[in-house]
């Protein structure tokens, strides 16, 4: 009987030591599972965080870009309204020496009239 016992108490042994190193291979596999995803966690958010630096320096170039585009229409209206000012200034210069040649001659012609 003690023979049978200790055989009985063997296999016991064998068993929870089976028990035991069945757990410990489940707790290996739940901490890969748990890395694994965390590394796919990561990997994901530093996928989200290109995309926004992305879309932020696409947005950022939008806007230089739109400046740019402003600052080149202010420049060119600027230089719009200067060259039409120039063209005033001229027609004004031609009229004045006009209205300045037609006195000339009325004041002339009433010289000549007068002598």
């Amino acid at each position: 009987q003690l023979h049978l016992l200790q055989v009985a108490i063997f296999h016991l042994q064998l068993y929870l030591l089976q028990v035991v190193v069945f757990c410990q291979l489940q707790v290996t596999i739940f901490h890969l599972q748990l890395h694994l995803f965390q590394v796919v966690v990561f990997h994901l958010q530093l996928h989200l965080l290109q995309v926004v630096i992305f879309h932020l320096q696409l947005h950022l170039l939008q806007v230089v870009i739109f400046h740019l585009q402003l600052h080149l229409l202010q420049v060119v209206i600027f230089h719009l309204q200067l060259h039409l000012l120039q063209v005033a200034i001229f027609h004004l210069q031609l009229y004045l020496l006009q209205v300045v040649v037609f006195c000339q001659l009325q004041v002339t012609i009433f010289h000549l009239q007068l002598h």
